[in-house]
């Protein structure tokens, strides 16, 4: 929307109406919106808001987990030695010379760092010489 100006006698009527305050509303009208408003609100207890709680409250507790489960998994992984990183990162810009150096490296501690948790844990086996509980 272009400015324009409005002729003085036009610029003074906006100014008086724009500093003019409207009248309040009627108690009446008061009365309706409020009771509108209140038939249109949900009620606080309904089914959907205990499921949304219940399902935050699922996900943070699997958040949780899994969180204590890679900080446990962390010390079990294999310790990356500097020098195998440094000669992955300098292979990687060999190969690929529009990677910048920090680049390099990090991509080249990512590849060499283990997995914290695995994919899939699979199914338990019985070590040799030891019994399975399965009684099929």
């Amino acid at each position: 929307m272009e400015p324009f100006d409005l002729p003085p006698e036009l610029s003074e009527v906006e100014r008086r109406l724009t500093e003019r305050r409207p009248p309040p509303p009627t108690a009446g009208l008061r009365r309706r919106v409020l009771t509108a408003m209140q038939t249109e609100r949900t009620p606080s207890g309904t089914l959907w808001n205990v499921a949304t709680a219940l399902a935050a409250a699922v996900l943070l507790c699997l958040n949780f987990g899994l969180s204590v489960a890679n900080h446990r998994a962390w010390p079990q992984g294999q310790r990356l030695e500097n020098a195998d990183v440094e000669a992955a990162a300098r292979f990687l810009r060999q190969r690929h010379p529009d990677l910048s150096a920090w680049e390099a490296h990090q991509f080249a501690a990512l590849m060499q760092s283990p997995p914290a948790l695995p994919v899939s844990w699979g199914g338990k086996r019985a070590w040799e010489g030891e019994e399975s509980w399965d009684m099929r």
